[in-house]
């Protein structure tokens, strides 16, 4: 009785066709190299689109619609977004200020790492395009120590 228990409890857990949990395979990410990401119209901003390449791990182009014209980071811009994940852009949008440009468009990204010191830190890079600065692009990042 005893080793029909045992040949039974074996064969349940190999011979029954499906792996221990133990064997499970390893889930991993796919790697983005390309993203579209086409909004609702957005107040003055009107139609929005983001659009970004990346290859091997660094940001190729990036350009943005909104306020009726395509605006390019330049190759400097771009370069600062290496490290900055695909998957992390936000958009969104305010009426903002006169004194500052009005009606503002921002696309975010961000980003977790460990420092030097193995701190965990956020790091964001956003963009603004502004309706009283046609042709403007400004690139602004910021980091934080989270807990």
């Amino acid at each position: 009785m005893r080793t029909l228990l045992v040949t039974s409890l074996l064969w349940l857990a190999f011979g029954s066709g499906a792996p221990p949990r133990a064997w499970g395979s390893q889930e991993q990410f796919a790697v983005w190299s390309r993203v579209r990401i086409d909004c609702e119209p957005c107040g003055k901003a009107g139609k929005v689109s983001v659009e970004a390449t990346v290859s091997s791990g660094t940001y190729r182009s990036m350009r943005i619609t909104a306020f009726g014209r395509e605006h390019a980071l330049d190759a400097q811009a771009v370069k600062q977004l290496s490290g900055f994940p695909l998957s992390s852009i936000r958009v969104t949008h305010e009426a903002g200020y006169a004194e500052v440009g009005g009606y503002s468009l921002h696309v975010r990204l961000e980003r977790l790492f460990h420092d030097g010191k193995k701190q965990l830190r956020q790091e964001t890079a956003l963009i603004t395009i502004c309706e009283g600065e046609p042709g403007k692009v400004t690139l602004s990042k910021s980091q934080e120590e989270t807990k």
